[in-house]
């Protein structure tokens, strides 16, 4: 069942490289909308990344630390005074 999948995956492993390699580039610039925004509205960005942690490599200019991290389905950017800052309340919520 499951093997008989395999000379199909192989077969189509060019397309399936291309598709990943148009996916990273899409959520790259998404990402880069995020951070040119925060960027020109005065925001200090703390961390731009592809990827979600745990974190891999990561090198920092200025104010932002740019990484790469271990699971490579997304990114972010973390703008300082984000939802991490905020503080539960006794209920569990932020605010």
């Amino acid at each position: 069942m499951i093997f008989d999948l395999i000379p199909v995956v192989l077969s189509n492993l060019g397309f399936i490289a291309i598709f990943i390699a148009i996916l990273f580039v899409l959520i790259l610039v998404h990402e880069w909308g995020h951070f040119i925004t925060a960027k020109k509205t005065g925001m200090r960005v703390d961390e731009f990344a592809i990827g979600f942690p745990p974190k891999l490599f990561g090198i920092k200019r200025g104010e932002t630390e740019y990484t790469i991290n271990a699971l490579p389905i997304g990114g972010f950017v973390r703008i300082w005074g984000g939802l991490d800052r905020l503080v539960p309340d006794q209920n569990g919520r932020r605010h």
